[in-house]
C-alpha cells in the first residue's frame, strides 16, 4: 500500500466500507474522503435550496409593484415548501451512506494514532471539541503496530542501530518499534 491515498483510492475505498471501524486509516485517505464528503453535502445542500431560490428571484420581481404581504401568503410559499420537502428527504437519504463512511473513517483515523474511536464523542464540547478532534486528525500515524493493528502504510518498523561501531551488538538496542520488541522477546522466550 502507498504511503499516500488519491482522492479516488480514498473515496472508492470508503465508500465500499461504511461500516468498518476495525483497523487504521492514513491522513491522506481521511483527508480526501473528507473533502469529498464536505463537497457533496455542499452540493445536496445548494440543489435542497434551489426552490427557495427562485421564490426569492420571483420576490424580487413582484416586489417592485406589489404588496409583499400578499406575497407571501400560503398560496406562494406551500408548492415550493413541497418541493422543499422532498428534495430534503432525497437528500439526507443520499447523504446517509456517506455519513456513515465519513464516520468510520474518522474512526480508523482516530485508531491509526492509537486512540480509541470513542474520542470523537471530544467533539460534542463546543469549540474546544473540534480543535482537538481536529488535531488528532492531523498528528502523524503511529509508525509501527499499534492496538489496532498494523500501520495502514505497509512500512515496517526501521531498525535502529545504537552505540559505537566496535561494541558488541546488543539486541535489545537494535532494535525499535513494539512488534519487533515483541518478536525478540518470542524469540528468547523459544530458547
Amino acid at each position: 500500500m502507498d504511503d499516500t491515498m488519491g482522492p479516488i483510492s480514498a473515496t472508492i475505498h470508503c465508500m465500499f466500507n461504511p461500516f468498518r471501524f476495525r483497523g487504521r486509516a492514513t491522513r491522506s485517505e481521511f483527508w480526501w474522503f473528507t473533502l469529498f464528503y464536505v463537497v457533496l453535502s455542499f452540493a445536496a445542500s445548494i440543489w435542497m435550496m434551489l426552490p427557495f431560490l427562485g421564490m426569492v428571484a420571483e420576490i424580487g420581481v413582484r416586489g417592485a409593484g406589489g404588496d409583499l404581504s400578499t406575497m407571501l401568503e400560503t398560496e406562494f410559499i406551500a408548492p415550493r415548501m413541497d418541493g422543499f420537502n422532498a428534495k430534503l428527504w432525497w437528500a439526507s437519504l443520499a447523504l446517509l451512506w456517506p455519513m456513515f463512511a465519513h464516520l468510520s473513517v474518522m474512526v480508523r483515523r482516530l485508531h491509526d494514532t492509537d486512540r480509541s474511536g470513542w474520542w470523537f464523542w471530544v467533539s460534542v464540547i463546543p469549540i474546544v471539541g473540534y480543535i482537538i478532534l481536529l488535531i488528532l486528525m492531523v498528528i502523524d500515524s503511529d509508525r509501527g503496530r499499534n492496538s489496532f493493528g498494523p500501520p495502514p502504510k505497509g512500512k515496517a518498523p526501521q531498525v535502529v542501530k545504537r552505540g559505537l561501531p566496535e561494541e558488541p551488538e546488543d539486541p535489545l538496542h537494535a532494535v525499535s518499534g513494539s512488534e519487533a520488541l515483541r518478536a525478540l522477546r518470542q524469540s528468547r522466550m523459544q530458547v
